[in-house]
C-alpha cells in the first residue's frame, strides 16, 4: 500500500517526505520520521518485499544513499531468496505431498526435539497409530484417484482432531500416526474413540 507498494509494483528505489503510512502504527504511536527510502527486493525479475529506511530528519536521503542502499538490497534478496528456498525445500523433505502432514522422516525428527521436551519437564505423551481399511480394495475398484481422496480425507479429519501442540503424519501408505502431547491413558482413549467416530461417519457419507 502506499509509498511502500508503489515501490514493490514499480521495482524502482524512490525517496519520501511521509514515511509512514496511515494505519501503519496506532495514533500517537508513530516515531518523529521526516524521510524515508525504500528499495526492492528483486529477484528472477520480481519484487519479493522492500527494504525501507527512514530517518528524522527532513530531506536525509540523497542519491548516494539510494545507490548504497540498492546494493544493499540486491545482496539482501539473494541471501533472503536462498534461505527460502532451503526452508522450502527443507519443508518439503519432510511432508508428505499427497496430504500436507509430516512424513515418516519429518515425524521422526520433530518427535525428537518433542519426546526431549517431554521427559525434561515430565509431561504425558500418547501416540495414536491408524490403518486406513481396505485400501487396496478402494484403489483396485475406483482407481487411485480415488484412494487419493480417502488419503487426503482422512488427512483432513485428522488434522482438524489435533491440537496446535500435537504431531501429524502419514507414516507410510494407508497408515497415519499422531503424538498427542500432555495426553494421559484416558484422555488419549476418549480421543481416539472421537477420531474413530468422526473417520467412520466420513466412511457412511462416502459410501
Amino acid at each position: 500500500e502506499g509509498f511502500v507498494g508503489r515501490v514493490y509494483a514499480s521495482r524502482r528505489v524512490e525517496v519520501t517526505t511521509e514515511p509512514f503510512e496511515p494505519g501503519w502504527l496506532p495514533a500517537g504511536r508513530a516515531p518523529v520520521l521526516r524521510s524515508a527510502l525504500a528499495c526492492p527486493l528483486q529477484i528472477d525479475g520480481g519484487s519479493m518485499g522492500v527494504l525501507w529506511v527512514a530517518h528524522v530528519q527532513a530531506g536525509a536521503f540523497e542519491e548516494d544513499h539510494a545507490r548504497i542502499v540498492d546494493a544493499v538490497a540486491r545482496q539482501a534478496a539473494g541471501v533472503l531468496d536462498n534461505a527460502m528456498r532451503f526452508e522450502q525445500a527443507r519443508r518439503d523433505s519432510m511432508t508428505d505431498v499427497l496430504t500436507g502432514l509430516l512424513n515418516s522422516r519429518g515425524l521422526t525428527v520433530q518427535a525428537e526435539a518433542l519426546l526431549a521436551r517431554v521427559h525434561r519437564e515430565g509431561e504425558a505423551l500418547a501416540v495414536l497409530v491408524m490403518d486406513v481399511d481396505d485400501l487396496k480394495r478402494i484403489n483396485d475398484t475406483w482407481g487411485h484417484a480415488v484412494g487419493d481422496i480417502v488419503l487426503r480425507e482422512v488427512a483432513r479429519t485428522v488434522r482438524s482432531m489435533m491440537r496446535p501442540s500435537d504431531l501429524s503424519a502419514r507414516w507410510s501408505g494407508d497408515e497415519f500416526v499422531a503424538v498427542l502431547v500432555g495426553c494421559g491413558e484416558a484422555d488419549a482413549e476418549r480421543r481416539r474413540l472421537d477420531l474413530e467416530a468422526t473417520l467412520a461417519t466420513f466412511a457412511r457419507q462416502a459410501a
